[in-house]
């Protein structure tokens, strides 16, 4: 990919690749907590809030998460920031209740610098193991 943008700039032109998050993209996880789940009977859908917010500590992520079980439902995971853009991650799960611990993963380092404490949401904590 670089030499074909390359071979497309002129040589006078200095080019700057910053490829961290390429290298770093899935070595972060991130351990929550769930606040409040429910079943949307009318969408057939579990709407799940965490105790943490997207807007507020992971802004630039691509969460996955896996289920060893084969019940699964759709499932939105939604931060606890009250803001409607507040959605971390769009898949099919398992049905979890309120206390439950859930671990994301491929959380890329660059999501904590957006670490905040935006809408009265705590900054996580950081652990580097």
């Amino acid at each position: 990919f670089l030499k074909e943008v390359r071979a497309r700039v002129p040589d006078y032109i200095l080019l700057y690749a910053e490829i961290g998050d390429f290298l770093f993209r899935n070595c972060g996880s991130l351990k929550c907590e769930v606040i409040d789940a429910y079943i949307d009977k009318t969408r057939n859908e579990q709407i799940v809030i965490l105790n943490f917010s997207k807007m507020a500590n992971q802004r630039w992520v691509y969460p996955s998460i896996t289920s060893s079980s084969t019940n699964l439902i759709k499932t939105s995971f939604y931060g606890c920031s009250c803001c409607e853009t507040d959605l971390y991650l769009e898949t099919d799960y398992t049905t979890v209740h309120e206390g439950d611990e859930l671990i994301f993963n491929t959380i890329s380092p660059y999501a904590y610098e957006w670490n905040n404490s935006f809408n009265g949401i705590n900054k996580i904590k950081v652990i580097f193991n």
